[in-house]
């Protein structure tokens, strides 16, 4: 299937005019986006013809087509194959969702949400999120169910909210899945219900929503709604640690030390601590600390590292790293102590690089 796939879309790149006739300029247009489109999301065509597609889609996008409208204002918002722009990526967001394309409608509202290329205003972007979601576009009904339910830019409105995430989680959107499983979980803006709520967790975990994953984890962890399981708990904690859930590394680390539902792993519990902790969770930086300081044979520099990440938690306002800290004083040297001060100044929690959802 994939060579066919290739296949086809070589014979569009080579032929392009018979790929204009046979499929419509614009849909021609989205295939050569797709097909020159790099793992990492940006364009770049085998032999410099980058700049021709984007040229082509310019020109359907200024004789009024809104797909390539909304294709050439996300380059500009990427900046892929142009400079990075916001203000034209607005300008052709707009252009689209004026003629009610709805994937750029809630691109629009979403420029207004962030600030980017326009002040921020969410006002001004609940009307669209609206447009988006009364097309029946899933992100659309999302965004205004979350505004709703927040309140922001337009009165809240739990009913309305609620109903609007159902919609979007009922076509599969899998944060609405796992806000609804939460909503269910604890009552708000609708009749608590356990089972109800674990059944949206999971529905969003198997979708990928690695925040789900780690609330259906802490409900197998506490026995609540389900048969209380450690061993469904850290399955679901290593599937929302494995993608960047802090609170579920914490989590999964802490099962690892304790040897609890799995065998003891000290260096596997230090593993996660160390990823949770360079994100910052103080929890974390505390636990990792500990397991340092109480290591058999631990090096200066183990300590000196340990002595870091326990400041670091102190600093956050952890009431137990202080003693933490306490303890590893009395095996370092002035020396290693100055140079953990000096590694604590420097650290900087480390992010997720994710753009803004849109």
């Amino acid at each position: 299937m994939q060579n066919l796939q290739v296949g086809f879309g070589i014979l569009l790149y080579l032929f392009p005019k018979v790929g204009h006739r046979a499929l419509g300029a614009s849909v021609w247009t989205s295939c050569m986006l797709l097909l020159f489109t790099q793992p990492d999301g940006h364009i770049q065509a085998a032999d410099g013809r980058t700049s021709a597609l984007i040229q082509n889609l310019r020109e359907r996008a200024e004789k009024g087509d809104p797909e390539s409208q909304h294709n050439l204002a996300m380059l500009y918002r990427k900046g892929d194959g142009v400079p990075k722009d916001y203000e034209s990526a607005l300008k052709w967001y707009r252009r689209a969702a004026d003629r009610g394309y709805a994937p750029s409608q809630v691109h629009l509202g979403m420029m207004y949400v962030t600030g980017k290329g326009v002040s921020r205003d969410s006002r001004e972007a609940v009307p669209w999120f609206r447009k988006a979601a009364e097309q029946g576009d899933a992100q659309g009904q999302y965004n205004l169910a979350s505004q709703l339910l927040k309140g922001e830019g337009v009165a809240a409105d739990s009913s309305e909210g609620t109903e609007w995430m159902r919609k979007a989680a009922e076509q599969g959107h899998k944060d609405a899945e796992g806000d609804l499983g939460a909503m269910y979980l604890n009552g708000k803006g609708l009749v608590k219900d356990q089972s109800e709520g674990v059944r949206w967790l999971r529905k969003a975990a198997e979708h990928g929503n690695v925040e789900a994953a780690s609330n259906l984890a802490a409900v197998y962890k506490k026995g609540e709604g389900v048969e209380r399981s450690n061993e469904e708990a850290i399955r679901w904690f290593r599937r929302a640690a494995e993608g960047g859930d802090v609170r579920a590394q914490n989590n999964l680390g802490v099962f690892y030390a304790k040897g609890d539902g799995v065998q003891k792993d000290e260096a596997e519990a230090a593993k996660w601590f160390r990823m949770a902790a360079e994100r910052g969770d103080a929890k974390s930086q505390r636990a990792l600390a500990a397991l340092l300081l109480k290591k058999e044979g631990a090096s200066a520099a183990e300590h000196v590292q340990a002595f870091m990440w326990a400041t670091l938690a102190t600093k956050q306002g952890d009431s137990i790293a202080p003693e933490v800290t306490r303890e590893l004083t009395e095996k370092m040297t002035p020396e290693q102590i100055v140079e953990a001060y000096r590694l604590t100044r420097k650290f900087v929690p480390q992010n997720d690089g994710e753009e803004e959802s849109e």
